[in-house]
């Protein structure tokens, strides 16, 4: 059954819903028809937040700038799946109220001008989240520098402090990344920082990248834990290693998840670690493969570097 994230304290609701004309967020008959508006607000007020974003297709920019991204202020739940009249985060329709988030800005179908990130997650602290939402078409394929090649779904860092980033009833599909995360890229960039993550009933489909091409936890100075819960990964697909997930030098508990026909060039067609020691338990691992062909021969369902 679906279940959403509480936050157990009260918080500001702001809406968003397309094709509502000079609305200021208020109420979903003022509502933003813009996303970036109500992260702006979310990103300028204090306390806690909760934004609510009714059903249709939401693009970080309407030019073609591929720096636009959707940017997650501190202590802000992000919700989906709303048809545009709910009083209550129970009232979720994820299946007919399909929210989309897409980086795709251009030439529809040509990545080459999609958002590096179609969302971003910098120093979030510990009560902010992704509830009900597709995301999709993210193509991080810029330099290093900044990250611009990991996270073309979401690009979550911290370089300062202790942060926990929630995921929930989210898919992320046909994202891509040249070097870390295809879906999503948790990276620890800052001395002490935490880069803690909790993903619960997200679904990872036919994401790319060199490392991870579903999920990838990265330890640059820091510290990395991702927990993932009930959730599927399939098609992801890694240049390098860990087809669906790479653990690199970072803490994940992965638990109840069907981890199926994903495939690595080199190694971990279904879960690649290195200096990790990841907790496994109850899960589908089934036909992860590496190389360039779904053959038994082939089938490498978890690989370990060093650990």
């Amino acid at each position: 059954a679906k279940r959403t994230y509480r936050i157990g304290y009260p918080a500001q609701i702001i809406y968003v819903k397309k094709n509502v004309t000079g609305g200021d967020g208020s109420s979903w008959s003022s509502a933003f028809s813009d996303l970036q508006q109500a992260l702006t607000l979310a990103a300028n007020t204090t306390g806690h937040k909760q934004i609510w974003v009714a059903r249709g297709e939401y693009k970080p920019n309407a030019i073609v700038d591929r720096n636009a991204s959707f940017n997650l202020p501190q202590n802000t739940f992000m919700y989906g799946g709303f048809y545009g009249n709910e009083s209550s985060v129970d009232e979720q329709d994820l299946v007919n109220n399909r929210t989309v988030l897409s980086g795709d800005l251009g030439i529809l179908f040509d990545k080459n001008d999609n958002s590096y990130h179609v969302i971003t997650a910098n120093n979030v602290g510990s009560n902010s989240g992704i509830d009900g939402f597709i995301i999709k078409e993210g193509n991080a394929n810029g330099a290093a520098i900044a990250n611009q090649n990991s996270g073309g779904g979401i690009l979550y860092n911290t370089t300062t402090g202790s942060n926990t980033l929630k995921i929930r009833n989210c898919e992320f599909l046909q994202n891509n990344a040249t070097q870390y995360g295809g879906g999503l890229a948790c990276i620890a960039s800052g001395g002490s920082s935490v880069a803690s993550s909790e993903i619960v009933d997200c679904k990872f489909n036919g994401n790319s990248a060199a490392l991870g091409g579903g999920v990838c936890g990265q330890e640059n100075s820091g510290f990395v834990n991702t927990t993932i819960k009930s959730s599927t990964f399939s098609t992801n697909k890694a240049t390098d290693r860990g087809g669906a997930i790479a653990n690199l030098l970072s803490d994940a508990t992965i638990t109840d998840c069907k981890i199926a026909s994903n495939q690595a060039t080199n190694e971990g067609g279904g879960i690649f670690n290195v200096y990790s020691s990841p907790t496994i338990t109850n899960n589908v691992l089934w036909k992860n493969f590496k190389g360039a062909y779904s053959e038994s021969l082939n089938y490498n369902q978890i690989s370990n570097g060093s650990t």
